[in-house]
């Protein structure tokens, strides 16, 4: 790889990076409505998943949404933290941890899915939010709303 390739991806990272540092935790949680992937990449998205996971890349794309002007990406930050990244208009624009059922979407029934770990404390974060919202969801069940 020449040093003008490795300099623009350190640079690509670094930016990335301070991005994702810029954004509070909690709004890192993927519960907000975002851009979803055009169904029409979802194959492309399997293939780089998979190339993701299993050559221990840093950043791959998924696809792209919104006429192709909103792309998707995945990314393992310095931290080990793995995230869905957008890029649109010239900037990222959507930043959430990333889990497992991001990715499962991608694939068929019965194939088998890459997994991963978030460090601890994201894992924590993340398993606290969801039971937050279980704990929702099952008092209004009681109410029967």
């Amino acid at each position: 790889m020449s040093v003008e390739i490795e300099n623009n991806e350190s640079n690509k990272y670094q930016e990335i990076e301070k991005y994702i540092n810029s954004i509070n935790k909690e709004d890192k949680i993927g519960m907000m409505i975002m851009a979803q992937l055009s169904s029409n990449y979802y194959s492309y998205a399997k293939k780089n998943i998979l190339n993701f996971f299993k050559n221990k890349e840093k950043f791959t794309i998924l696809g792209y949404s919104s006429n192709n002007m909103r792309s998707h990406h995945l990314y393992k930050a310095n931290d080990g933290t793995y995230y869905e990244i957008h890029y649109s208009y010239g900037k990222y624009s959507t930043c959430v941890y990333l889990i497992q059922s991001m990715i499962s979407m991608y694939f068929d029934e019965g194939e088998e899915v890459p997994t991963f770990n978030q460090p601890l404390e994201v894992q924590k974060q993340i398993d606290e939010c969801y039971e937050s919202i279980n704990e929702f969801n099952s008092y209004y069940k009681e109410m029967n709303i």
